[in-house]
């Protein structure tokens, strides 16, 4: 996933998950903003590199989670459909072959839909070290969360 870091700052500030008109892609962009705003050092390494891109994801998961917080079934499946597109382009970005990129998105598919189930029903109930514990899972520090929940709050 090779993502400028100039992408995540611009990319849907204004959008809000509850809205009705906002494009799922903005929702995508605007998650991964808050996951870098949250975790700057994670989102500067190397997309190249396995290791930073499943780092990413990581993030970008926990974030997403928080904006389809309220939506409803329809606009939520298509944001996640928008997810699993922008996993597409940047394993193909990151020059992963082209005849294993269907079996990397089918992976990447099942943990998004694996950690979105997990984190749904604790944030919620509001469960905030209940998510942090869960992040934690994936290498994802209770410090970050709380940045997420930070920014969130302030937007």
């Amino acid at each position: 996933m090779r993502h400028d870091a100039k992408d995540y700052a611009s990319a849907g500030q204004s959008a809000t998950a509850q809205s009705a008109i906002v494009a799922p892609e903005d929702v995508v962009n605007r998650a991964f903003a808050l996951a870098q705003a949250a975790a700057p050092a994670v989102f500067a390494a190397d997309s190249q590199q396995e290791v930073a891109r499943q780092a990413k994801f990581s993030h970008a998961c926990v974030a997403l989670a928080l904006l389809l917080r309220g939506m409803a079934e329809k606009p939520r499946l298509r944001v996640i459909e928008a997810m699993i597109d922008r996993l597409d382009v940047g394993l193909r970005e990151a020059a992963v072959g082209d005849m294993s990129v269907g079996k990397h998105i089918r992976v990447l598919a099942g943990a998004l839909n694996g950690r979105l189930l997990r984190y749904k029903p604790l944030i919620d109930k509001g469960d905030w070290q209940g998510l942090a514990t869960a992040a934690a899972e994936h290498g994802i520090t209770p410090a970050t969360v709380q940045n997420l929940k930070k920014t969130l709050a302030e937007r």
